[in-house]
Formats: C-alpha cells, sequence, structure tokens
C-alpha cells in the first residue's frame, strides 16, 4: 500500500451457524501512538475479495416411478477417537419424483450438522433426447443439482451411495462433486 492513497473495501459476511467471525484490523507501526486503539483518527479501508465457488453435485434419476431411497453421505470429517463424531449419515426417505425442495429437506441436516451450511437444490427434467424439458410426459431423466453454500476444504462427502428404501429397480445415482468449493479464507490479514 502507498501512503496517501485510499484503497476502498467492500464486505459481505453470511452467518450460518454462529461460529462464523468477520474482524477488521489495524497495527500502527509508530512509538508514540497514545495507546488507546482509536488514538489515530483517520479512515482506515480494508480489501479482501476472493473468487468464490461453491460445491456442487447431482442426484440423477432415470424412469421416476415413485420409487423411495436415501442417500448415505460419509463424512471426511470423521474423527475415530472421537465417539461423537458422525461417520454416516442417512438422509431421509426421498421419492423419485420428488420436487427440489423436498429433496433438499431430506438432505441438508447431513451439511447443517457437518458443515454448519445450508444447500440449494434446482431440479431439472430431460426428455429421451436429452433435452430439457417442462413436459412431464416426456420425463424420463431428472437431475438434481446440489450446491452447498459455504466454502470448505475439500470435498463434503467421502463417498455417497443411495439405498433404495422402495422399488424394484435402481433407478437413482449420485456422483462425486461436479465442482469443488474454493477453500475458506484463513490466516492473519
Amino acid at each position: 500500500m502507498e501512503e496517501g492513497e485510499f484503497y476502498s473495501i467492500e464486505g459481505f459476511m453470511l452467518e450460518y451457524t454462529g461460529e462464523d467471525h468477520y474482524t477488521v484490523s489495524v497495527e500502527f507501526e509508530q512509538a508514540d501512538t497514545a495507546g488507546h486503539h482509536q488514538a489515530n483518527k483517520e479512515v482506515q479501508i480494508l480489501s479482501i475479495d476472493p473468487e468464490n465457488t461453491e460445491e456442487k453435485f447431482e442426484i440423477t434419476v432415470n424412469g421416476a416411478v415413485g420409487n423411495t431411497y436415501q442417500v448415505k453421505f460419509i463424512n471426511p470429517k470423521h474423527d475415530p477417537t472421537n465417539r461423537r463424531s458422525i461417520l454416516m449419515h442417512d438422509s431421509g426417505v426421498i421419492v423419485d419424483t420428488d420436487a427440489a425442495w423436498r429433496v433438499r429437506r431430506q438432505i441438508v441436516n447431513y451439511f447443517y450438522s457437518i458443515w454448519g451450511s445450508n444447500v440449494e437444490v434446482v431440479k431439472v427434467n430431460y426428455d429421451a433426447d436429452d433435452i430439457e424439458t417442462t413436459d412431464s410426459s416426456l420425463v424420463v431423466k431428472t437431475v438434481y443439482t446440489v450446491t452447498v453454500l459455504r466454502q470448505i476444504n475439500g470435498p463434503s462427502f467421502t463417498t455417497a451411495s443411495i439405498v433404495m428404501v422402495s422399488g424394484d429397480t435402481v433407478n437413482v445415482a449420485i456422483g462425486a462433486p461436479i465442482q469443488q468449493s474454493t477453500p475458506p479464507l484463513s490466516g492473519a490479514f
């Protein structure tokens, strides 16, 4: 930074679980400062503008017929020496024809409990030619794209699998994240 120059700073803080914080501080390197943290009356501006990318993964349903399933998440933060550490988490029961908000409601507890994060779920239907459609009579495939709404270090799950609750065929699949999260900011700035 250069003396006499102003630097614009914009801060944006998202509070998810009560453990997040946002701090801005300035250290002066002059010996005659009066000892009070506001002894120098001047405008201080700080800026950190990272590129934020959220993790995304997909749940794909082929030929939805009303089967029910659960998603089993394996927690990458599991600590076997801590008896309160969760290794596996089963979602609530999901119907393969559910709306996006219902799928979100059944999986969000894992993300809240492990990552302190909410998730967003977007549902897109496709026809036999793999073209997006809103005509329910043409739907042969549905893709739910799940976005983890917090920057995290590494993937939000080690593995995830589908456990069919009802139905004769396994028509649901979940893949590894298609987009990784940028790591959260850390350190002393």
